[in-house]
């Protein structure tokens, strides 16, 4: 049995055999007085996941949340599915560049993280269940790839690059003749959070309320809050945010890639943060392309594939 499973700092994407689906990447630690219904046991204390989480979730800004709480996103995953734990479950996954060849956090006897964070998700127990995986780990952005060069074939001779916009990191992702170019491609922590942390202060400050990062991601989505009953429309302001986190985020990208994007026969742009840079699609150059819609759902379909 094989489950594709993108456990991104927004949402977790999920692929089957029978469907795709997402949840929030959300994790609260459960109040001793507070019913526990729905809860996962896990490292000694009781935790809600995912739909149950948004309100009082932890931040999800890092890869040590990553590294804690990624066997909880994975059982939740599995229970979705309605996948029984079996000890033949394949985890299709992915870690960003960001981060995947950065020192060990948590077990430093390890070479780094792609390591640590392997090890961490082929072996854990949730409600005293053992769960006992065979891991394959990716670098984010080479599933997208991999799902475009499917449907629209591989470039064998020059340059692709994936552009992997994500809510905590963008994955640059460069190829050569067919093969991932390491030298060439990069990450950094710069994604759409940026965005969402932005609107979540100004919010804070004109409406003198307290907002969690899904709250404020449905607001970026809705474009209008509701304040005691009353829909106030929020479009200048993101719009605003939006454009000045678009201009920063490309001059970024020609200062770091700008020859090779150039050169590029396909750029390839996909992650949530498509649905940001899909707006401005027309001042793009044309070698760019956008990924299969839905476009968050790329990385899991490569995954899967592969």
């Amino acid at each position: 049995m094989e489950i594709a499973i993108d456990i991104g700092y927004g949402y977790t994407k999920v692929k089957t055999e029978r469907e795709e689906f997402k949840f929030p990447t959300a994790v609260e630690l459960a109040r001793t007085q507070m019913v526990e219904t729905d809860t996962y046991s896990f490292e000694g204390k009781k935790f809600y996941v995912g739909d149950d989480a948004t309100r009082n979730a932890l931040l999800t800004r890092d890869y040590e949340f990553l590294y804690k709480y990624a066997p909880l996103l994975i059982v939740e995953a599995l229970k979705i599915a309605k996948i029984a734990n079996k000890k033949d479950i394949t985890i299709k996954t992915g870690l960003s560049l960001y981060d995947l060849e950065k020192a060990a956090v948590f077990n430093t006897d390890l070479a780094n993280r792609r390591e640590e964070f392997s090890k961490r998700i082929s072996k854990f127990y949730v409600n005293d269940q053992e769960y006992n995986l065979n891991i394959k780990l990716f670098a984010q952005g080479q599933g997208v790839w991999q799902d475009h060069c499917l449907e629209n074939g591989i470039i064998e001779n020059g340059y692709d690059v994936v552009i992997d916009i994500g809510y905590r990191t963008n994955d640059v992702i460069v190829f050569k003749d067919g093969k991932t170019n390491k030298s060439e491609s990069s990450a950094d922590d710069k994604g759409i959070n940026q965005i969402t942390t932005e609107i979540q202060t100004v919010l804070n400050k004109r409406f003198d309320v307290v907002l969690t990062e899904q709250e404020v991601a449905l607001i970026l989505k809705n474009k209008y809050i509701l304040i005691s009953g009353v829909k106030k429309d929020l479009s200048n302001l993101i719009y605003e945010t939006v454009e000045s986190y678009i201009e920063s985020f490309f001059n970024l990208l020609k200062a770091k890639h700008g020859n090779i994007l150039k050169i590029a026969q396909r750029v390839i742009i996909s992650g949530g943060g498509a649905y940001i840079i899909k707006e401005y699609s027309q001042t793009l150059p044309a070698n760019v392309v956008f990924s299969t819609t839905p476009f968050e759902y790329s990385n899991v379909r490569g995954y899967y594939n592969a």
